[in-house]
Formats: C-alpha cells, sequence, structure tokens
C-alpha cells in the first residue's frame, strides 16, 4: 500500500468538511475522481456509512494501492477501484451513468493536472450527477483572475475547497465557471463577477 504523508494530514479536516455538506442521513452514491493511494477514499467510507463508494485512478500503480487498502479494511461500501482519464467524456468513466450520482469529490488533482483534466471533471461531473448533486474539490486554489497562488498560503497551509456556495481557481485553470458551462446544471462557482468568489477555507496540519 502507498502512504502519501499529506493525505495522512488533509484526510480529517477534509471528511470534517464533507460532513457538513452532504445528507448523513440517506444512502448515497459517489465517485472520487482521483483517488491517489486511497487514503482518502477508505478514511471517509469509514466514516460516512451512508455512502457508496467509487474509487478511480489514472495511475496503474495508484489503483493497485487503492485495492490494497480496501482489502486491508474489508470495507463494503467501497467498490472496487475503475481506471478513469479525467481528460476524457463521461462515456470512458467506466460505465457510471448520467444522473446517477449524488457526489463526486476531487482532491488535489486540478492543480497538478493539464488544464483539459479540470475541463473533463467538470463536464463529466455535469452529467453524472443527480439534480441538486454536489461536486467537491480540495486543491491548492487562488483568489481573483490573476497571477498565482499568494505564498503566504503555503505557510498558513489554508486550502479552498469550493462546494455549495464554493468558488474555483487555479494558477493554470479556469477562472469561474458559470451555469451551463461544461454541462454544470447546478454551478460548483455561483455566476458572480470574474473576480469574486465563494470559498470554504480549511486549516490542514
Amino acid at each position: 500500500m502507498l502512504n502519501a504523508a499529506a493525505a495522512e494530514r488533509n484526510k480529517e479536516p477534509i471528511l470534517a468538511a464533507l460532513r457538513d455538506s452532504v445528507n448523513t442521513g440517506r444512502s448515497l452514491q459517489a465517485l472520487e475522481i482521483s483517488s491517489g493511494t486511497g487514503q482518502h477514499v477508505t478514511h471517509f467510507a469509514q466514516a460516512l456509512r451512508n455512502i457508496i463508494w467509487q474509487p478511480s485512478e489514472y495511475d496503474p500503480q495508484s489503483l493497485t494501492s487503492i485495492e490494497a487498502y480496501r482489502a486491508h479494511y474489508q470495507l463494503h461500501n467501497v467498490r472496487p477501484a475503475i481506471h478513469l482519464d479525467a481528460s476524457l467524456p463521461y462515456q470512458y468513466w467506466g460505465g457510471i451513468q448520467p444522473e446517477s450520482l449524488d457526489l463526486v469529490v476531487n482532491i488535489n488533482m486540478i492543480h497538478i493536472s493539464p488544464m483539459a483534466c479540470t475541463e473533463g471533471l467538470f463536464k463529466g461531473a455535469g452529467v453524472v450527477l443527480k439534480p441538486q448533486g454536489l461536486l467537491f474539490t480540495y486543491g491548492k486554489f487562488r483568489m481573483g483572475t490573476q497571477g498565482h497562488l499568494p505564498p503566504q498560503l503555503y505557510s498558513t497551509k489554508k486550502w479552498f475547497i469550493p462546494g455549495e456556495n464554493g468558488g474555483h481557481a487555479c494558477k493554470q485553470q479556469v477562472s469561474s465557471v458559470q451555469e451551463g458551462e461544461f454541462g454544470v446544471k447546478h454551478p460548483v462557482v455561483p455566476p458572480l463577477g470574474a473576480d469574486q468568489y465563494w470559498s470554504r477555507t480549511v486549516e490542514t496540519p
């Protein structure tokens, strides 16, 4: 099993934000895109037993690690990991059907991947999420339309989590996403001015 120190540090703060963002009282279907080592999805699945989790990855070594975590924890609410290239249309996302998911989770992919992956994430999420479904992302995001992530955010370890009223901005990616753009029926970013964003800031250790 692979182990990422960053995942160990941030899995609990992210879980806390997830708990605040999803309905814990009914059965939900979730897809994690770019599951990495498998540490996040197995941690979330142990705490949020009402959610059936579908992990996915592009990297073969990570897929093997996810399966090792599944075997170790024997979680009945985590499905076998699927190979998924976020830059491709949803039709190539392992047979996931339109409007079949309540939640799509994406952690630490947007800021390290080609822009095609971000566009694919938004386009695909706009199709596979149910009405009122949630696209939950976590990563190194910046506020505003120019420049890079402010250096002080690295030192204070503050990360912007787009969510229920979430904002989205990244040094190499889109500056805003309007309702309907990329097929997102319920905007991850509210239709505000180009330099206006809503975000949730979470302290990570």
